[in-house]
């Protein structure tokens, strides 16, 4: 589901990322694969 805040735009103009689903999850309350997606999108930005 997309906000209609433009939240988006700002996030990406000072270079952060959103990230969403590509088609709706079957139970979006315990889907956690854009979860997930962000948590090894940080994680390769702080390695080593």
């Amino acid at each position: 589901m997309a906000d209609n805040l433009m939240i988006d735009g700002g996030i990406e103009a000072t270079g952060g990322r959103v990230f969403r689903a590509a088609t709706q999850p079957a139970d979006p309350a315990r889907d956690l694969a854009m979860f997930t997606q962000a948590l090894e999108a940080i994680a390769s930005r702080f390695a080593d």
